[in-house]
């Protein structure tokens, strides 16, 4: 059973709380970002494996859809329930939450280059009734060459002498390869409304603007999630960056100042 939550809604945390306490065991719960992009979360791994082989295995997903501020955390609130320890809360929220009956309730960090590895782990931490997926094949080291006694370079005769000689054609002397055009550099993405950012009308004063961002930079404020995992800083310090920039933009266009650069 696969049931995912909104971190924006307001009765997120109670409805956490209550699908944790009456879902069957086991149960894995985890936090997704980027609701916008990827798809549903029941297609990505390693939720996607999971459903199709139809293990017997309760998930729930709280999304983080952005619409909230980061002050709302309550995976965070679910982890700090069974561990104390703020490195455990941490990696059980950055990582998947592992409920099993008759056990205390565990985490799993996660793998970010490899999301069939989560698989494989979940499957075997959870003693999940179905095969997990193979193991990544291993790419074969390439043979090595050496020089040859018969004056052939090592580019013309690999490692056994008895093999014959690659018809590989050798370089003219004196060539050199041609340089690779230069990349263009990326286009320049337009700058957000310093008013849309701060969530008031164009026609504000600077008193508004002003009251405005002190409202957002509170509840984006990096120490709101000090306790969280470093991704979790990271966000709430570039969204205290895009507030701060929205704020000095707007001022100056209240004040009829040209923009900055101008």
């Amino acid at each position: 059973m696969f049931t995912a939550l909104l971190r924006s809604q307001p009765d997120v945390k109670a409805q956490l709380f209550k699908l944790v306490s009456a879902r069957a065991r086991p149960l894995l719960v985890a936090q997704e970002h980027d609701v916008s992009t990827g798809g549903p979360f029941e297609r990505r791994q390693p939720y996607r494996y999971l459903l199709e082989q139809n293990a017997e295995l309760s998930i729930i997903i709280v999304a983080d859809d952005g619409l909230e501020g980061l002050w709302r955390d309550p995976l965070g609130e679910l982890a700090a329930e069974h561990f104390d320890d703020p490195q455990d809360i941490a990696a059980a929220v950055g990582g998947y939450m592992l409920f099993r009956e008759g056990l205390d309730p565990t985490y799993l960090r996660r793998d970010l280059w490899d999301p069939l590895s989560d698989v494989r782990a979940l499957i075997t931490r959870m003693r999940l009734k179905i095969e997990p997926p193979p193991e990544p094949a291993v790419e074969k080291e390439k043979p090595r060459f050496r020089r040859a006694t018969d004056g052939r370079s090592e580019d013309e005769i690999e490692t056994d002498p008895g093999q014959t000689p690659r018809s590989r054609p050798r370089p003219t002397t004196g060539a050199r390869p041609k340089a690779a055009p230069p990349e263009p550099p990326p286009p320049e993405l337009p700058k957000p409304d310093p008013f849309v950012v701060l969530g008031v009308a164009k026609t504000a004063t600077e008193d508004e603007v002003r009251k405005a961002f002190l409202g957002l930079v509170v509840q984006y404020h990096p120490d709101k999630v000090a306790h969280l995992a470093p991704e979790f800083r990271e966000l709430a310090e570039n969204k205290t960056r895009e507030l701060t920039a929205a704020y000095e933009a707007a001022q100056r266009i209240v004040r009829g100042e040209p923009p900055v650069g101008t």
